[in-house]
């Protein structure tokens, strides 16, 4: 099973820590551009996390492509040109639906893939991430059970 936690911070990084380890994050995850105030854990894939800000976006997260990448040994290595104009590994989606700050995002506990998110520019948005996203070729979540 994953053992991470994750802490963002005004620069727009989030820290992703094992807490077995706890002397220094283990992975850095980039995709957001200013000040991360809201995340949560997926309640239907322990390895999907989505996260909201300053910078109005809503990104889901993958760590389970942290583990692959541990396990292939590339994390660290430098990504090509156009690797890294599309962000981390990690980074599965980016919902820019928002005109302003991104207060909080939540994952429906009865639905799995559906998103909630609330910002600044009171609206509250609730969409789907598309079932596609959440397969992989080379891995799946059970085999971190």
């Amino acid at each position: 099973t994953l053992s991470y936690c994750y802490l963002g911070s005004s620069n727009g990084q989030i820290a992703l820590w094992d807490s077995r380890f706890t002397s220094h994050p283990v992975h850095y995850l980039e995709g957001h551009t200013a000040g991360i105030y809201c995340g949560d854990w997926s309640p239907h894939c322990q390895s999907k996390i989505v996260t909201g800000g300053d910078d109005m976006k809503v990104i889901v997260w993958d760590l389970l492509k942290v583990e692959t990448s541990e396990a292939m040994k590339v994390i660290g290595q430098e990504q090509s040109a156009e690797e890294e104009e599309d962000g981390s590994a990690e980074l599965l989606f980016t919902h820019q639906g928002h005109t302003e700050r991104v207060n909080d995002v939540r994952w429906n506990p009865q639905e799995e893939g559906v998103i909630s998110s609330v910002g600044n520019d009171h609206t509250v948005q609730v969409w789907k991430i598309s079932d596609s996203l959440f397969q992989d070729d080379i891995l799946d979540d059970s085999l971190l059970e």
